[in-house]
């Protein structure tokens, strides 16, 4: 907010563009005034030509200092809270001195996602299981679908209900739901007999099916014997290939009248969000908007399926809507390119029509053997249906398969093709440029992960038995080998290994013809699940990730996208020789076998269980082929390089990872300081250091708000600090005042600057002194309450409010990391800070170490390689937030000196004095919150640190 006031409209938002997608509303968050008007200005959002008023106006102290000639200046706050039916919106913010002359300040792109379906089953009521033929009540209804058909489900057996009953109780508590009044069903028969748990399953009329679980046990056995159940809607509905009919369009912008904008891009996709195809995408968009590229996906229908996504940073439109394609990039023109996911029908229309309109160049992404899935779906060889005439084959062939001729005809026209295995360049018409572009796994969610024996004994599952877990839906290509995985199951039971299968997904309809009898005892079927909430933690109970299959016409020409998380974990993975299966080193990275049947899981995991030595080493191994193989940030790399070689993509806005990266770094002098310089200077950044002094190696601070060094900067490490919580005691005020102003204005300069340019802001508080003690042993964590005992940690709470206030308040990227003790770097004597290094250098010379207190108090230390290592991290993915960073462990200090002198060979002589009132007595950080975020995890032991810390120690 800076400039003068001026005749045009004034405003700004707190709310981060583009707006994330929301639960059946939005809100928006700023202020907006018209200068040199007569009364408080007013303000309006426009959806769908409906105004909405803001629900809330604000006074804006900050707007008024900015703007001091403007009377009203400061009643100019608002805040917005609209709810909207789920789908994209397009909306406008509007600002008007009189309440009847309104001026246009931005357009909005408003993504509201769907609400979930309702439901229970109520009669008879749960807790015992049903061994009667009965017939089952309940109700069931979507706020916004209108539901077609309701089936009950358990086992094999599938009951279809009488629905649209009246319920007048749902109403009452779903009030703002007139279809909960006519919610309620029943089973049109008693059921017959069959056992498993019940679920309800919703067809709606716009074909989307969803499912309700319950608590129910059907144990029937006697009774009428069900009839086998017709082919279930539960399909992969992301292979639906239009949108409704009747689905609004807007208003459309002609063909050739607005060009491409220069670093836009547009992904194409061949169903929507719950497809894998999607996560993929989804991924590398984000990559590539992090660089300052302005990413959209499209998909078929069913674009309110993003909210299946948290991560999504882009917006999504419907195939329907490619007349106002323009309008939902920010610069309003057309894509650069359109990267075509797959040569599917549905797809390459689409993405012709793109070209077509806005000259876009037109890449084609290939992830399986599209003729072998065409051969399985339509049950006739390939060269068959190649061979016949037009007339004929085309109404063949769906829109979510490949066209024989069509398909080849759009890759031979494309700028370019990407592939998911080297294999598929087969597929590639020779000539066209082509680059390998392999999955990853989200690193925020996919790490590893200790054995959680926890949730073992939760499930049930004792420490001896063996965890197999296995995510993915089957299919008519996968059938065979997904059987082949039960049966593997079933023969380690019968050769008394006990063994268990965990798995996710759904099963295509006669999976299992002869039902599941023979594998449920020792199989979980837990359907669809959400991915990153809930799959990690589960998988964190498995022993070993089993891949089956075989090398063939299938197999060889994919890249499942569950090999990439397999690996992460840290478990050994068995998989067949056929595409990763055929890259990684067999007894290193995994166990490969030529074929990953039935019989050879069983061996291979017999073999595991007797060597546990081998086990660590695939274990360490998996981590190792994923550390070097599989990232997100690499892959969108190629891609990038990919495709400013074959099409007029302009470079990227913002510098890729940490080569090139402009990062300043305050408290320059500090010994932390100039371990994190030393590291990114070694990883290709460029890195200035300031202190407050200045000198030859560092630019004194108030330069630091000189013009142009904030704006060139991609990242400000603030570590300038005035006092340690030693001498803050000594200061009347801790040096909090000093510090306070400091970063008030260094605040205040990223938020003058324009908002595409504003750097990551991050913020070293104090993980011990902030929080106090911790609680009944208890970890602290970041959404704690804090009690801070000296001033050094009154001092950083008050900072941690302000810069949270301020980059709120101007939409700032801000992290602000609540750190333990970190160790393992040389500090001066003079530094009365660190246990670690004194204590060391006591053994070295053979002088008495004074200990406050009598050992017994508990500290977090990180060594200095984990913090960088995460401090990189942080930097390339800037999480917004309060962390804390640490090991998660904490040591008493009679155990770290324990350990000094197994380091050093040499007995401590301890000199014990009283503790400090101020000093926090017991201090361990929960780290889960960024472990989570950013897919890290600490990897060097207290004792190793020691090691190493008292080695570098003997070498100087």
């Amino acid at each position: 907010m800076t400039g003068p006031a001026a005749k045009l409209p004034q405003h700004g938002l707190d709310t981060i563009l583009p707006l994330r997608p929301a639960q059946n509303y939005f809100q928006l968050a700023g202020w907006a005034f018209v200068p040199g008007a007569a009364q408080p200005s007013q303000v309006r959002v426009v959806v769908n030509d409906r105004a909405y008023a803001p629900a809330e106006v604000t006074t804006r102290a900050d707007v008024a200092a900015t703007y001091p000639d403007e009377p009203h200046a400061a009643r100019s706050g608002f805040k917005f809270v609209v709810y909207l039916p789920f789908g994209l919106h397009l909306g406008t913010l509007e600002v008007s001195a009189d309440g009847r002359q309104w001026q246009r300040l931005r357009a909005l792109v408003i993504p509201v996602s769907s609400h979930p379906i309702l439901g229970a089953v109520e009669k008879p009521p749960a807790g015992k299981p049903i061994t009667k033929p009965v017939r089952i009540e309940g109700w069931c209804f979507h706020p916004e679908f209108k539901v077609k058909e309701i089936v009950l489900q358990f086992g094999n057996v599938e009951v279809p209900c009488l629905h649209g009953q009246e319920r007048p109780d749902v109403a009452a508590r779903f009030p703002e739901h007139p279809a909960a009044g006519h919610s309620g069903f029943i089973t049109d028969e008693n059921l017959p007999r069959g056992s498993g748990r019940v679920k309800i399953r919703a067809l709606t009329e716009c074909g989307r099916v969803y499912f309700v679980s319950s608590d129910h046990e059907i144990a029937i056995e006697k009774g009428f014997i069900p009839k086998p159940p017709p082919p279930s809607p539960a399909r992969d509905l992301s292979t639906l290939a239009v949108a409704p009919a009747d689905e609004p369009v807007g208003p459309e912008i002609p063909a050739g009248s607005v060009p491409a904008g220069e670093r836009n891009i547009l992904f194409a996709l061949y169903g929507d969000f719950f497809a894998n195809s999607a996560l993929h995408v989804t991924a590398l968009a984000n990559e590539l908007i992090t660089l300052g590229y302005d990413c959209v996906v499209a998909v078929p229908s069913h674009k309110e399926t993003l909210g299946a996504l948290p991560r999504a940073g882009f917006v999504a439109l419907n195939f329907a809507e490619l007349p106002r394609l323009p309008s939902f990039f920010k610069d309003g023109r057309g894509p650069c390119l359109v990267h075509a996911w797959t040569s599917r029908e549905n797809v390459r229309q689409f993405a012709s029509a793109v070209a077509v309109r806005h000259g876009s160049a037109i890449l084609v992404h290939l992830e399986d053997n599209e003729q072998e899935i065409l051969e399985s779906r339509l049950g006739r060889p390939y060269a068959e249906l190649a061979a016949l005439p037009d007339a004929e084959l085309d109404p063949l062939i769906p829109p979510m398969l490949s066209h024989p001729r069509r398909a080849a005809e759009f890759l031979r026209a494309a700028a370019g093709v990407t592939v998911i295995v080297d294999r598929l360049r087969e597929q590639v018409p020779a000539g066209r440029p082509c680059q390998v572009i392999w999955p990853a796994a989200d690193a925020a969610n996919f790490f590893p992960r200790p054995r959680d024996d926890a949730m073992r004994r939760q499930l049930g599952y004792g420490p001896d038995d063996i965890l197999l877990f296995y995510h993915g839906n089957t299919h008519t290509s996968n059938a065979a080998e997904m059987r082949s995985l039960y049966e593997a199951v079933a023969l380690l039971n019968r050769r008394h290994r006990p063994t268990q299968l965990i798995r996710t997904g759904r099963d295509f309809p006669g999976f299992l013809p002869e039902g599941d009898d023979w594998i449920r005892p020792h199989l979980v079927h837990l359907g669809h699940i959400g991915r990153a909430r809930l799959l990690p933690p589960l998988m964190a109970t498995a022993d070993y990730f089993v891949q089956p299959g075989a090398p063939g016409t299938f197999n060889d020409y994919r890249f499942p996208s569950k090999l990439p998380e397999f690996f992460a974990l840290g478990r050994p993975v068995i998989l067949p020789r056929t595409n990763l299966g055929g890259m990684v080193r067999h007894g290193e990275d995994a166990w490969v076998l030529p074929d990953a049947d039935a019989k050879g899981i069983a061996d291979a995991i017999e073999t595991l269980q007797d060597d546990p030595a081998l086990r660590q080493r695939l274990g360490e191994g998996a981590v190792a082929f994923a550390r070097d193989n599989f990232s997100w940030p690499r892959s969108a790399g190629r891609l990038l390089e990919f495709y400013r070689s074959v099409t007029p993509l302009a470079p990227p806005a913002r510098t890729a990872g940490l080569m090139a990266q402009q990062i300043l770094l305050t408290g320059g002098r500090g010994c932390l300081a100039g371990v994190l310089a030393r590291h990114f200077t070694a990883r290709g950044a460029a890195v200035k250091t300031f202190s407050r002094t200045g000198g030859a190696t560092h630019r004194a601070l108030d330069q630091l708000l000189a013009p142009g060094i904030l704006e060139q900067a991609d990242t400000l490490l603030h570590l300038a600090w005035s006092t340690v919580p030693f001498n803050a005691e000594q200061q009347p005020d801790g040096g909090r005042e000093q510090d306070l102003e400091l970063l008030a204005k260094i605040l205040g300069r990223i938020a003058a600057g324009p908002a595409r340019e504003r750097l990551h802001f991050i913020f070293f508080s104090s993980g011990g002194t902030v929080y106090g003690n911790a609680r009944a042993g208890q970890p602290s964590r970041e959404s704690d309450p804090c009690h801070p005992i000296g001033r050094h940690g009154q001092a950083k709470l008050a900072a941690e409010k302000l810069v949270e206030e301020l980059g709120n308040r101007h939409g700032l990227a801000w992290t602000i990391l609540r750190i333990s003790n970190p160790y393992g770097f040389a500090v001066p004597a003079s530094r009365p800070q660190g246990i670690i290094p004194v204590a060391l250098k006591c053994a070295r010379a053979g002088t008495p170490l004074t200990l406050w207190g009598d050992g017994t108090a508990r500290k977090d230390f990180l060594h200095h390689t984990d913090f960088s290592a995460a401090l990189e991290k942080i930097i390339l993915l800037r999480p917004t937030g309060i962390f804390n960073l640490s090991s998660g462990r904490s040591h008493t200090i009679r155990e770290l000196l324990d350990l000094i002198e197994q380091a050093t060979g040499t007995r401590l002589d301890t000199r014990h004095v009283p503790p400090h009132a101020w000093d926090v007595h017991d201090s361990l950080l929960d780290n889960t919150k960024l472990c989570t975020a950013i897919g890290w995890q600490p990897a060097v032991s207290l004792a190793d640190g020691i090691r190493r810390a008292a080695e570098e120690l003997g070498k100087s």
